[in-house]
């Protein structure tokens, strides 16, 4: 058994699609065939019933992803340990680190990042700018900062993908999910449209992501939307939920941070939109070795800790 036979597995899973899994990892199909096959010989099992359209686990084969993607996540570890080590032998970084972020992004990815990295490089400065969207890009613009952290909606990427000046790099992409009390009829339904959406009051975690041209506007094709509340904390979010305020509206990446509740659930959208994490800068700017090893930090931690999620 080998490490690439598990992530071939787990990126099959994932996509539904050999075909999909050998574009991602650059292979072709005949290849992830072969090495799923070699390993369900391994394991004396099935684990994907294949037909016309597509591929599916089989009860014992959703049982072995699980086990993969635990493995996967601990070699990631390994790797990260390995890396603080030879980090640590080398001679240490010191200056000032200055990022701009968006609050979203302060409240649920960076947290994680930032003590990791700082175990890496104790002798470093960490100042974090926590700003919205336009005003990262601002000051991006203005050179006042080097970096900045940013999500949002295709629609609110769209021009910034298209702006020579700005370098966006797409770390990951998720979807959005309704997040609501057992106890309400909406969340018996297996996926929910916009029509049933439009019928609650709606709370939604992570502002920005959501107004202007945002999911809120994407809604507002189908109906009138009643926002109830947006809100870029994590515990409000999920006490408005849980107080009956209305059905939460959270990307699958932020619903890691709820605590834990047998009492609600997450339900996929159906017409979702992208949500795209990812960090920008000025074309024409040099990013200095401190700021390389931040970004290495980040997208380590986002492989490491979201792989299950990532569209």
């Amino acid at each position: 058994m080998r490490i690439e036979q598990l992530i071939y597995l787990v990126e099959v899973a994932k996509s539904k699609s050999i075909t999909l899994a050998s574009e991602k990892n650059y292979i072709t199909q005949p290849s992830i065939s072969h090495a799923i096959k070699i390993l369900e010989q391994e394991l004396d099992i099935t684990l994907f019933k294949r037909s016309n359209k597509g591929v599916h686990l089989t009860e014992i084969g959703d049982r072995v992803v699980r086990k993969a993607e635990e493995i996967l996540k601990n070699i990631e570890e390994l790797k990260l340990e390995v890396e603080i080590y030879k980090s640590n032998m080398k001679q240490e970084l010191s200056g000032d680190l200055l990022v701009s972020a968006q609050p979203i992004v302060c409240n649920t990815i960076l947290p994680d990042v930032i003590n990791t990295f700082h175990k890496k490089h104790p002798n470093i400065n960490i100042i974090i700018h926590e700003i919205g969207f336009s005003d990262i890009v601002k000051n991006i613009n203005f050179g006042k900062v080097n970096i900045g952290l940013i999500i949002g909606v295709d629609e609110h990427l769209k021009q910034l993908k298209s702006d020579n000046q700005i370098f966006f790099e797409e770390l990951m992409v998720d979807r959005f999910y309704a997040y609501a009390k057992n106890t309400l009829p909406i969340s018996k339904i297996v996926e929910i449209s916009m029509d049933e959406l439009l019928k609650w009051p709606l709370i939604f975690f992570g502002q920005e992501q959501h107004e202007g041209r945002g999911l809120l506007e994407h809604i507002g094709k189908y109906g009138n939307p009643r926002k109830s509340l947006s809100t870029n904390s994590i515990a409000i979010f999920q006490k408005a939920v849980m107080d009956g305020g209305g059905v939460g509206i959270i990307g699958k990446l932020f619903s890691k941070n709820l605590k834990e509740c047998k009492t609600s659930r997450l339900i996929p959208l159906k017409d979702n939109m992208n949500i795209s994490i990812g960090w920008i800068k000025l074309h024409n700017t040099e990013v200095s070795k401190i700021e390389q090893e931040f970004i290495k930090t980040l997208k380590s931690m986002i492989v490491n800790n979201f792989r299950d999620i990532m569209v």
